[in-house]
């Protein structure tokens, strides 16, 4: 069974953004990067599926889930071009439990802790190792004219087949729905 869980602590019983508070680890979903890319040896390794990982690294204390947040994705930014998903920065992440299956894929995997160094870091010290990435400008837009939207139809020819094939192809499973949005979103971000 699939089964996740989040790093931030929340002050809701709820996984909202704006509810997530602290937390005592950095997390990136490594995907096809090796964990020994990264500029600090992560504490633990997860992998989720032949060759695809999730990295962590313990905090010494707890920390603002927004602060680790902007480090995560410095870090992102930072292995994009070694595989790294550009998306697992956001304060409500969900990673992968290990010891649960990862059945996003047509042959199921066991999800394993890997490697453990026991490691235990500053989010200083981490958050210098990535200091020279930079984030990209975020643009607030208050009631901005939004022009006339695009058709459906033309939305739809900008997407590629493969990703609409997520809802439309026969692989498209009812009782799953909501894992496939997830992952017809995610693909959608790493698209562009």
């Amino acid at each position: 069974k699939d089964l996740y869980w989040t790093p931030s602590a929340y002050r809701v019983k709820e996984r909202h953004p704006e509810a997530a508070t602290v937390t005592r680890i950095v997390w990136v979903d490594a995907d096809l990067c090796l964990p020994k890319n990264f500029r600090a040896t992560p504490s633990f390794v997860v992998t989720t599926s032949p060759k695809k990982y999730q990295c962590y690294w313990m905090l010494d204390r707890d920390e603002p889930t927004a602060r680790v947040s902007e480090l995560i994705h410095r870090m992102a930014i930072a292995h994009k071009e070694q595989g790294c998903d550009p998306s697992s920065w956001p304060v409500n992440k969900l990673m992968r439990v290990p010891g649960s299956t990862h059945s996003k894929t047509a042959k199921h995997h066991t999800v394993k802790l890997t490697d453990s160094t026991g490691e235990v870091y500053t989010l200083s010290d981490l958050e210098a190792l990535y200091a020279d990435v930079d984030l990209p400008a975020v643009i607030e837009i208050e009631n901005a004219e939004m022009g006339e939207l695009p058709s459906k139809e033309e939305v739809a020819s900008q997407i590629p087949v493969q990703l609409l094939d997520t809802f439309t192809g026969g692989n498209f499973i009812p009782e799953k729905r909501s894992e496939a949005r997830w992952q017809f979103e995610t693909e959608l971000f790493r698209f562009g």
